[in-house]
């Protein structure tokens, strides 16, 4: 890069310009090897040179978010007395006059690049910082030519690489990052003016939410220019930090209750100093509620039993609860705990157990059960179940055997049931039942009612094993032939106007199944030795008919 004299003159001409560029290019050196012949040649060369490149020309870096600081408007101006236009010396320059320095060169002697960092060796060190001079001596590879070369340190990425924003003699502006890595290193930094600027706070963190125990508080970081890449956050508590609170939640503690909470917020950049603010106070810490659910009785509400209830349960966990029991909204004198034995006097009355929770820094929490049904007077108590005797058919008789119970004075009731419905015209009392042939297929059963007087009745349902069945008549004729038996079924059952099911006749150990139907079957049983003969038939039974077996002879012929 180049520059004026230091003596005071007016800025060539474009053609003049040009000449001077080409004739004094190794007397005044020039930022980067590009060819002077044109902007397009000079931008077709850095876009091929590397990909250290961000962005090339002010309309396109503008158009990619890289800035140029208002010098495309203004590098038709001289800036500390270098040559306007594209040069690298006067757009760093007008960077420096923008950022506060006078429009006056701050040192003696030549402008050009080369001398920037060895004219101000006082200010120049090896620390990058953003606002500072990244200054390259001459003949620096892929950086500087015969004047050297200076840049605007735009950021800060790490200690071995930087990105700045520049402008070449001859060439064009661009954005670009240099690297200890890629060799491209600046010799210097020439430390003007520039300082870590400190990031600027536009809004505080917020903090929402309300200030209450055990509610979990919410903020953000707030807003800051430019950008920031990371926050750190501190939660206080009357300005003294919470130990460990350092995440986007807070919840307070008891020991917060009456005491305001703030957020502190560091922000941190890259490139810039960290800066710390602090939201505004939250109201006073209020006193938490616990979270409930209501305790639950169980037991049976009877005099002489037992109710149990449940804690139900708090959160967060309290410190200490207390059982009471109320009997139609009074309270129970002397029943704190989690069992009620039922007295007599509690007879009538609807039961409700209360748990009351207490925990430092939360209001009392009272919960309460759901109502019992009223405490009522003790039922007849079954020692031995009642049962039914007999056989569920036709002709047969049932008869219960009411068990034992408690106190043994109770009375005994009985209420016969056919297919759950009362039968109509049995006396009540009757522990017996006559089978009759209505009753085929259906289910008998007897409710046994225990009664006493101060006592709740019981009853016990006792249902019969099976469905009633008729009970069969069965008649056999069985004809002798020639070396067979042919043998005819007659059966009936009250109750049953179709008779139907499945038979086995038996003749010497020859079985042959039949099937009856509509009360009638034949069958012939062949071939047999000719002789006296028994014959057996065995009816097997269905849902509706019982069982029934009966032999008869029969003369089998011989043969011819």
């Amino acid at each position: 890069m180049t520059s004026a004299p230091s003596t005071s003159r007016t800025r060539p001409d474009a053609l003049l310009r040009l000449l001077v560029a080409g004739a004094l290019a190794l007397a005044l050196g020039a930022s980067t090897l590009l060819p002077v012949a044109g902007t397009a040649a000079a931008k077709e060369a850095v876009t091929s040179s590397s990909s250290s490149y961000l962005c090339t020309g002010y309309d396109a870096c503008a158009r990619a978010g890289y800035g140029h600081a208002g010098y495309k408007e203004r590098g038709g101006t001289m800036y500390w007395n270098m040559y306007s236009g594209h040069n690298c010396t006067n757009y760093v320059a007008y960077r420096m006059v923008q950022a506060g320095m006078p429009n006056v060169r701050p040192w003696s002697g030549s402008g050009n690049a080369m001398f920037w960092g060895t004219s101000n060796a006082s200010k120049t060190d090896r620390t990058p910082e953003v606002g500072a001079v990244a200054w390259f001596r001459a003949y620096r590879s892929g950086v500087s030519g015969s004047a050297g070369h200076v840049a605007y340190v735009e950021r800060v990425v790490s200690p071995t690489e930087i990105i700045v924003s520049e402008d070449s003699w001859g060439g064009d502006f661009h954005w670009r990052r240099y690297s200890v890595a890629a060799g491209t290193w600046p010799d210097g930094f020439v430390h003007f003016v520039d300082s870590t600027p400190e990031l600027a706070n536009k809004t505080l963190p917020r903090v929402g939410g309300t200030a209450t125990v055990g509610r979990a508080l919410t903020s953000d970081r707030g807003s800051w220019t430019p950008r920031v890449e990371g926050a750190e956050r501190q939660w206080l508590v009357e300005g003294r930090a919470v130990e460990g609170a350092t995440g986007n939640r807070f919840t307070p503690r008891p020991r917060d209750v009456g005491k305001t909470i703030t957020l502190q917020v560091t922000a941190r950049k890259a490139g810039y100093e960290a800066a710390t603010v602090v939201s505004q106070r939250t109201a006073a810490v209020r006193r938490g509620r616990f979270t409930t659910t209501p305790p639950v009785v169980t037991g049976t509400p009877e005099v002489g039993q037992v109710l149990t209830s449940t804690p139900g349960t708090m959160t967060p966990e309290p410190g200490s609860t207390r059982f009471s029991w109320f009997a139609d909204g009074e309270l129970v004198e002397g029943a704190t705990g989690a069992r009620l034995v039922l007295t007599e006097d509690l007879e009538g009355a609807r039961v409700v157990a209360g748990v009351d929770g207490f925990g430092r820094g939360h209001v009392p929490a009272r919960t309460r059960s759901v109502a019992t049904a009223p405490v009522t007077a003790p039922s007849v108590e079954v020692v031995e179940p009642a049962r039914v005797e007999g056989t569920p058919q036709v002709g047969e008789e049932l008869a219960v055997d009411p068990g034992s119970f408690a106190p043994a004075q109770a009375e005994v009731r009985y209420r016969w049931l056919r297919d759950g419905a009362r039968i109509k015209g049995v006396r009540g009392a009757a522990a017996t039942y006559p089978v009759r042939a209505r009753d085929v297929g259906a289910w008998l059963s007897v409710e046994v009612e225990l009664v006493r007087a101060g006592y709740r009745p019981t009853t016990q349902l006792v249902e019969v094993e099976r469905a009633v069945r008729a009970t069969p008549s069965l008649e056999v004729v069985a004809t002798g032939r020639a070396r067979e038996a042919v043998v005819t079924l007659a059966l009936s059952a009250p109750g049953v106007e179709v008779p139907t099911g499945q038979a086995l006749v038996t003749i010497r150990g020859r079985e042959v199944p039949v099937t009856v139907e509509a009360g009638v079957a034949r069958v012939v049983v062949a071939p047999l030795k000719a002789g006296e003969r028994v014959v057996r038939v065995d009816f097997l039974g269905s849902d509706l008919i019982a069982p029934v077996s009966v032999e008869v002879p029969v003369t089998v012929l011989p043969a011819g």
